[in-house]
């Protein structure tokens, strides 16, 4: 405050609100999407457990669910952070000594 007006301690607050409402802006969440994921390979549908943990650790992965009657992995991610290839990738890595899993985008 100047002494005189009593000025500098109202516009303070107002300032202060003004900068926190432009934080929150810039933090606003980015918006997700879906990537379907028709699974293959060797016994694959008996370790989805693994593949979901390895999908899961991708980063900007939120969420991992199985369509087991389809044989589809569906993916919730930033589509900012996460391609249909980083995905597929990641799952061709799941595998064992007597099996393995593979994927492509589904139709």
């Amino acid at each position: 405050m100047d002494g005189r007006t009593g000025r500098g301690m109202r516009a303070a607050p107002i300032f202060l609100g003004v900068l926190l409402s432009l934080a929150t802006l810039s933090e606003a969440p980015a918006k997700e999407g879906t990537i379907a994921l028709k699974l293959g390979g060797q016994y694959c549908n008996f370790y989805l457990d693994d593949v979901k943990k390895a999908l899961m650790k991708v980063p900007g992965v939120s969420k991992v669910s199985f369509d087991k009657s389809g044989g589809t992995a569906i993916v919730t991610a930033d589509p900012g952070k996460v391609t249909a290839g980083i995905l597929i990738r990641t799952i061709r890595g799941v595998h064992g000594d007597s099996w393995s899993c593979d994927a492509e985008k589904a139709k």
